[in-house]
């Protein structure tokens, strides 16, 4: 009876810990996909077409494309565009997200591989520049025709995922796994009435988890994701997020391991000498 309740609480903890990895890594999944597939592109496209006004270099334009690309601020971007699209869907909040920092910084940025000044752009062009990126004929209207058709064509199914998908990655729901996973881990301690015995169910859990996570999990998250966001595109999804959860359990698993013989040989060398 023991041992069936100790593979039980095993099976648990592998279980509540896939679904945590995955309640952690979604969102960036979601949001790295959508950043290189479109916004990306739109946010240096659209930046690239005023600068040109200037009469920049293409050599120059070419290093504030590929930043502009690669850099936090734009993915920052695209968060605030899916947190309000999700926002959208679910409490019907038609708001759109202020991008006018993050414009700004990535004007900034740009400084670093070119003197703006030198091209006759100004703290008052910068000003203007983002006002006209971030004006009705630019990324609001974007915003706005992404926004309304994904709402039009999304299914019943599709919106019922998105919920899911918002509940998924609450802190509270979060709290609720690690819960799980500790009272798991009190029980399995009292079950055997060791201090430190838990650690190889744990171990176990995290090898299991990091596995399935690696092998299995990757195809299930593609399907879904793509489903979730397919009004938007048909975008690759990009899984390195959800790999790195993955790999990050199989080092807990090795860590475990190390802590588990480091204990045990530490209790079996007091026990031999408090015989002898």
């Amino acid at each position: 009876m023991k041992k069936l309740i100790n593979i039980n609480l095993t099976i648990l903890i592998s279980v509540v810990l896939i679904v945590l990895g995955v309640s952690l890594c979604i969102k960036d999944v979601i949001i790295n996909s959508i950043n290189s597939e479109i916004v990306a592109k739109e946010v240096s496209s659209k930046v690239i077409s005023i600068l040109k006004e200037y009469d920049i270099s293409y050599e120059d334009l070419e290093k504030i494309e590929t930043n502009i690309i690669n850099s936090d601020n734009t993915h920052m971007i695209t968060e605030k565009y899916v947190n309000g699209l999700v926002n959208n869907i679910v409490n019907n909040d038609d708001e759109i997200p202020n991008i006018n920092n993050e414009l700004n910084l990535i004007l900034k940025e740009s400084e670093k591989y070119i003197n703006l000044d030198d091209y006759g752009i100004t703290d008052e062009s910068r000003n203007e520049i983002i006002k006209t990126l971030s004006s009705e004929e630019k990324f609001d209207k974007m915003y706005k025709t992404i926004s309304n058709s994904v709402k039009e064509k999304m299914s019943e199914k599709e919106k019922g995922y998105i919920e899911i998908y918002n509940r998924f990655i609450s802190n509270g729901f979060r709290l609720i796994l690690i819960s799980i996973i500790l009272i798991s881990i009190v029980l399995i301690g009292f079950i055997n009435k060791s201090y430190y015995k838990w650690i190889i169910n744990l171990s176990i859990s995290f090898f299991t988890s990091g596995v399935f996570i690696l092998l299995a999990l990757p195809l299930f998250i593609d399907f879904i994701v793509n489903d979730m966001i397919r009004n938007v595109g048909n975008y690759k999804i990009n899984l390195s997020y959800l790999l790195n959860i993955g790999y990050i359990y199989l080092g807990i698993f090795s860590f475990l391991i190390l802590l588990f013989l480091f204990i045990d040989k530490v209790k079996k060398q007091k026990e031999s000498y408090y015989e002898y």
